[in-house]
């Protein structure tokens, strides 16, 4: 998920293998819009996670930090299968998930 910065050209060259799904927007986003699109964003993990029948998703997010929280929100702990990404020193790293 890219907003607004672009990552998918280096998330395919670090993890040596293509992005299958992309969000992106090109203009900044509001805050006022940030609710709306973590449903929709949510939505459309929940998606992703139906079509793959719960394969672990490897999750890059770019985007404001209020808004992964919101989307963290919807989506919750232990639904789906996500491994997180954390861009540091130039590349990305895989981050430990969170347990209850």
């Amino acid at each position: 998920m890219e907003l607004p910065r672009r990552v998918e050209g280096d998330v395919r060259i670090q993890l040596g293998r293509p992005v299958e799904y992309l969000v992106s927007s090109l203009r900044d986003i509001a805050p006022c819009e940030f609710p709306y699109l973590a449903r929709r964003l949510s939505g459309f993990i929940q998606t992703i996670n139906t079509v793959n029948k719960g394969a672990t998703i490897h999750l890059v997010l770019s985007m404001p930090v209020v808004l992964g929280f919101q989307i963290g929100q919807h989506v919750g702990l232990s639904h789906y299968d996500i491994q997180l990404y954390h861009f540091e020193k130039g590349g990305y790293v895989k981050v430990p998930s969170v347990k209850r």
